[in-house]
């Protein structure tokens, strides 16, 4: 992902919506009809995973400008091509930082609540709310205002791209390697 930072951006605002293969709290169709109104102001496309048996409500939840997509094969060009992503506190929350791409988080349970408090601490997010007191109208609003401001975003992703090289999984199997030569020795 690292390699998809993103470049400037032309043409209409971009938000993408992703909150995992699952999405384990179905806020999947409450999150995008929330969106919704902002169609207006910027594209909406809706990435679901495989796992996620909400598509058809999902799907009803969509004004007709808006896109769903399942199963993506590039996330990095989806996450990296748009403006802002609202997405679950997992692994595509640190893909779209590293993209360098403006991301308000929403998280579900401690843990997920201690890095995502942590990066709002060091300004690398456009915003965060806890899936479990998620009141929707704040979210669109939320989103409604970083869209009105695309430069404060771009400071947020440029932050956050900073932050997120995106060298985690390399950096554990170098570990992992020299361990094993250190063993095999």
């Amino acid at each position: 992902f690292w390699h998809m930072r993103r470049a400037a951006r032309t043409g209409r605002p971009r938000q993408r919506v992703t909150l995992g293969g699952a999405d384990p709290d179905g806020l999947t169709a409450t999150i995008a009809k929330a969106l919704a109104p902002l169609s207006d102001q910027a594209d909406l496309v809706v990435l679901i995973g495989p796992a996620n048996p909400d598509r058809g409500a999902i799907e009803a939840s969509l004004p007709p400008s808006a896109t769903l997509l399942s199963d993506v094969e590039d996330m990095a060009a989806l996450l990296s091509s748009a403006t802002i992503v609202v997405a679950a506190a997992g692994i595509t929350l640190w893909e779209a930082m590293a993209c360098g791409t403006a991301v308000i988080a929403l998280h579900r349970d401690p843990l997920q609540a201690a890095a995502v408090e942590a990066a709002a601490a060091q300004h690398l997010l456009a915003g965060h709310f806890n899936v479990s007191s998620l009141d929707c109208t704040l979210l669109r609003e939320h989103a409604a205002r970083a869209l009105q401001d695309e430069a404060a975003l771009g400071v947020t992703a440029a932050r956050a791209a900073q932050a997120v090289d995106a060298q985690g999984a390399h950096r554990c199997a170098e570990l992992i390697l020299r361990a094993a030569r250190r063993q095999a020795a």
